[in-house]
């Protein structure tokens, strides 16, 4: 089984824009390692805690490399979504007792 390796890496400051980029020119990366493919297709890839932390909103700044530092083109897809949604539960109710509070 052979073993191929990619660099994820996220871009800390903006990237001089006449030269391509490569894994040194960002502060964080992370080694992904995995099977070689036959042919292109679909991978995930889990980014730890810290890493993600460190991403913009949409993974604008995330990167992936090959071996070779070149970049592989890639969709970024979250696997899950937070949605904030209201629930109204109708209680029934009986007073038992009445007071008058001072």
């Amino acid at each position: 089984m052979k073993i191929f390796a990619a660099t994820l890496a996220l871009l800390a400051c903006c990237a001089q824009p006449l030269r391509a980029s490569t894994p040194a020119d960002f502060a964080f990366t992370r080694p992904v390692i995995g099977t070689k493919l036959a042919a292109p297709q679909l991978i995930e890839v889990r980014l730890d805690a810290a890493l993600m932390a460190e991403t913009q909103a949409k993974f604008h700044d995330l990167r992936l490399y090959n071996a070779a530092n070149q970049e592989i083109p890639r969709s970024v897809e979250p696997l899950f979504t937070t949605q904030e949604r209201a629930i109204r539960h109708p209680l029934n109710s009986t007073p038992v007792s009445i007071q008058e509070l001072p």
